[in-house]
């Protein structure tokens, strides 16, 4: 398991290092491979295999490392929230198709926009009813001190 401060260490990698790294790799596999093959302990296919692997994974870092990193970010931010809003798109879309109710809420507001919130279980013992309440619950409930530390008015 990795520690939190390993990952941190390496979240801050710059992409040219990672490339280098892969390239010293790419090396070590073709002095470590050839030997592999003579003796016969792995074929020159998986040898191959291999080494086209690391090469692919070093040349995309080389490519990456020249790009503006600010831009790069940016661009894999927007990737990541044009992902969500798929993912949200297919889950409102399997809703309609699945619920009744949310077909009919969507059909009597004709063109409105549908947001999913995300949701959370809730789970509800009884008791969230049955006290006095307190100081943090004034926005749902006002407080009612009375209730609390002397009889009934």
């Amino acid at each position: 398991m990795t520690k939190p401060e390993e990952t941190a260490a390496a979240a801050k990698v710059p992409i040219r290092l990672m490339a280098e790294c892969l390239h010293r790799e790419l090396g070590d596999r073709y002095r470590r491979f050839s030997p592999r093959v003579r003796d016969g302990k792995m074929t020159a296919a998986e040898s191959a295999k291999e080494i086209a692997e690391m090469r692919a994974a070093r040349n995309l870092l080389r490519i990456l490392a020249e790009c503006d990193q600010d831009a790069l970010r940016s661009f894999l931010m927007a990737d990541r929230e044009m992902r969500r809003a798929l993912e949200q798109k297919d889950e409102v879309d399997n809703l309609l198709e699945t619920d009744a109710g949310a077909r009919q809420v969507v059909s009597a507001f004709p063109n409105s926009t549908v947001l999913l919130n995300e949701r959370k279980p809730v789970e509800y013992t009884g008791e969230e009813f049955l006290g006095a309440g307190s100081a943090d619950d004034s926005d749902i409930f006002p407080y009612d001190r009375r209730a609390v530390e002397g009889p009934a008015p």
